[in-house]
Order: C-alpha cells, then sequence, then structure tokens
C-alpha cells in the first residue's frame, strides 16, 4: 500500500488538518437547562445571528419587523430553519447514542403536512425490507398516528420506539403491515465487482463520513486486486454529509492539489485542494446521480466532472449546495443557519435559486422512475445479489458509457 493511500487511511480517524467546515447535522451540544426563556428572547438572538452570519445580508429593518420566528425565516433560504427545544432534544439523543430503534426505511425528503410519507427504499436486510415494503410505498399511519397530518420530521419520528415493538403500518393500496422495530445501522457504503461485469467496480454511498472516506480507500484495493478497471460510483439518494469526507474521497481520484469545492461566505471564499496524490488518479469513472443526489454529494460529483476524471449519468442533483450552522438558543431551540454556499472548481454554483436551477447537470441525461432505480440498488445491496446486473436504466447507460 502507497504513503498516500496509508495518510488516507490515517485521516479516516483523525481530525483533518484543515478547518472543519460544515456537517449536515448539528453539532454535538446540551440544550439549555432552566427555566425555558422567553420566544422573544429567542427571536432576538437568532436576529443576531441572522445579522451577523447568515450568507446573504438582510435588511436590518426587516429583521427587526419580524415578530415571531416564522417571520424571521420567511427571509432567509429553505435551508434556513428552526427547531423546538424537543425537535432539537430527539436529534441530540440520536447524535448521541446513535440511531434509535425503528424499522429501517428511507423517505422522499421534506414532506409537507397534508402529503403521505413516500418511501425512497427500505435498508437492505432491515424489518422494512423484510416486511415487503418497497420503493414508492405511501405510509399514512404508524398505529394510530396520521402521518399526513404532520410535518416531516414529527412524521418521521413517528416510527422509532422499543426494541421488539410493532409498528402497524397503513399504506396506501396495501392495507395495514405489521412490522418489528429493530435497532438500525446507517446505510452508508457498500461496495462491489458488478454482477456479470468482470472489470466494473461500483460503490454505492447513501451519506458521506470520514470512517466511510477511509473504507472507500481500503474497497478501492480490494476492487483493483480483483480487476477492477472502471468504477461506478452511485451517488442516487446521497443526502451528504461531512464535507472533509467528500473532500477525502475526492482525492482518492485527483492529482495532488487539486481544487474541490469554494465556499463563498460573509466573510469571503475558502478554497478546499486535495493534500495527496490520489492513488486512483487514472481510473476511468462514472457518476450516478438524480434529484436526491444532495449536498457534499454534490461537492464530489462537481469536482470530478469538472477536473474531467468522471462522466455522470442520471438527473441533474438536487441543488442542496449550502452549508449550515446550528446555534443553540436560550430556549432550547436551535436555529439552523445557512452561512455559506459552494461551488464547483470551475465556478459553478450548486446551490439552487430562484434565478438558477443549481446542481450538477449529468453528462447523460437518463429519465427513470425512482422506483425501479431503488429496487435495482437494492438488488445490488441484498445478500442473494443477482447473477448479472439489475435491467435499470440508469445503471446500463452507465456501462455503455
Amino acid at each position: 500500500m502507497n504513503l498516500a493511500l496509508c495518510l488516507l487511511l490515517a485521516s479516516a480517524h483523525a481530525e483533518a488538518d484543515w478547518t472543519r467546515v460544515a456537517v449536515d447535522l448539528p453539532p454535538v451540544a446540551t440544550p439549555a437547562a432552566g427555566p425555558v426563556a422567553s420566544e422573544r428572547a429567542a427571536l432576538s438572538e437568532a436576529a443576531t445571528l441572522v445579522a451577523q452570519q447568515y450568507v446573504d445580508p438582510v435588511d436590518p429593518a426587516a429583521l427587526a419587523a419580524a415578530s415571531n420566528l416564522g417571520e424571521l425565516l420567511a427571509q432567509l433560504d429553505e435551508y434556513s430553519s428552526y427547531q423546538d427545544a424537543a425537535s432539537y432534544e430527539r436529534l441530540w439523543q440520536r447524535r448521541r447514542f446513535g440511531h434509535m430503534p425503528g424499522v429501517g426505511v428511507i423517505f422522499e425528503h421534506e414532506k409537507k403536512p397534508g402529503e403521505p410519507l413516500i418511501v425512497a427504499y427500505p435498508l437492505a436486510g432491515s424489518p422494512a425490507d423484510a416486511a415487503g415494503i418497497a420503493p414508492g410505498d405511501r405510509i399514512l399511519k404508524v398505529g394510530a398516528v396520521n402521518l399526513v397530518a404532520l410535518p416531516f420530521d414529527e412524521a418521521v419520528a413517528s416510527f422509532q420506539g422499543e426494541r421488539g415493538s410493532i409498528a402497524e403500518l397503513e399504506i396506501e393500496g396495501k392495507g395495514r403491515i405489521s412490522v418489528t422495530r429493530e435497532r438500525i445501522r446507517p446505510d452508508t457504503f457498500t461496495s462491489l465487482m458488478l454482477p456479470g461485469e468482470p472489470k466494473t467496480g461500483y460503490l454505492r454511498f447513501s451519506q458521506f463520513t470520514l470512517k466511510v472516506a477511509g473504507r472507500t480507500a481500503k474497497a478501492l484495493e480490494k476492487l483493483r486486486e480483483k480487476g477492477m478497471s472502471s468504477l461506478i460510483i452511485d451517488l442516487r439518494r446521497n443526502t451528504g454529509g461531512e464535507v472533509e469526507a467528500a473532500v477525502l474521497i475526492a482525492g482518492l481520484f485527483l492529482p495532488e492539489g487539486s481544487e474541490v469545492v469554494r465556499l463563498r461566505g460573509r466573510g469571503g471564499e475558502q478554497v478546499l485542494r486535495t493534500d495527496f496524490a490520489g492513488p486512483f488518479k487514472d481510473l476511468p469513472i462514472v457518476i450516478l446521480t438524480d434529484h436526491g443526489t444532495l449536498s457534499a454529494s454534490e461537492i464530489l460529483a462537481g469536482a470530478l466532472q469538472d477536473h474531467s476524471r468522471a462522466r455522470t449519468v442520471g438527473a441533474r442533483t438536487g441543488g442542496k449546495g449550502s452549508m449550515q450552522m446550528t446555534h443553540v438558543l436560550s430556549n432550547g431551540g436551535a436555529l439552523n443557519l445557512t452561512t455559506h454556499r459552494w461551488y464547483t472548481p470551475l465556478g459553478r454554483s450548486i446551490a439552487k435559486t430562484p434565478n438558477d436551477p443549481g446542481g450538477i447537470s449529468p453528462d447523460i441525461p437518463v429519465t427513470a422512475d425512482s422506483a425501479v432505480q431503488m429496487r435495482a440498488i437494492l438488488q445490488l445491496m441484498r445478500a442473494n445479489a443477482p447473477a448479472t446486473v439489475p435491467d435499470a436504466p440508469v445503471l446500463r447507460a452507465a456501462l455503455a458509457r
């Protein structure tokens, strides 16, 4: 194993040597204790943070005129948000102790009140997978809880409960299905040689962490030992994660010193580059994307596309090209505030705005039903993977590049 690869593996277990810049989940912080501060005090704190740190200047008079947090947030982008004390406490507990027992379902993001929860896919081998929950299923109730009436975060929280307890799910067109809750391991990483394609490696990321970055280097070495001469990186339904991890993974495929992403905020621009020579910088790569490819996964796709190191196949990514910092307010709630936007090495904006669709446009556009795509991914991830590549349009287009 060469020195660059050894350094990468070590970095996956230690803090990177440049400043940590973004994590999609809030930092670990104990919610405020003691008497609950007034909502007016929390509003004043939030207005000060917006004036000092929000990515764009906001009219001070408009900030002062806001009578509640909802009016304040209405002046900001869609990714700036507020969580009340109870919601933030639940998120903090999940971050501290790991995922609570659930059924193992990934949902389409940002359901609005009045809509059911739509299944993106069940995790392979999870209780939901065993119960026959499928991509595209529309879940209406958990027990007596009407999910349609709830906002997204509260609806998802309804699936948590004691390990071994039963979740009675009401699914549109399928009726009621009983699923036993278990402790769920997050779906973050899959690596294999594509069935029936002896020269093509396949990596799937659903989220980026520093641990995953280290596993990626080891997995690529093993795939190369098995004869891999080209690689498909599947970023569909990748919700993002740690920017440092995306930079480290990009570094596997780029020369030393290559620019990966530019962060622009009120304090100017910061450029993040690779700091080692990529041991796979000559490996042909195709990246699979869809509208659920978000955040740090868009950084990876954009960097490899700009450096002509990969062709992208599928649909335009979701355009979640911004970084949020989380601030715990005196009332125990948390303000998630957009502080930077991201740009590719060639200066393309990843962030979606009213005047710019943002995201990463595919080199080879392929229109495909999202449920069909996720069923194909599940086939690859299950232990009884098919003998040949699943017949899915995006995968087929990638292999015919």
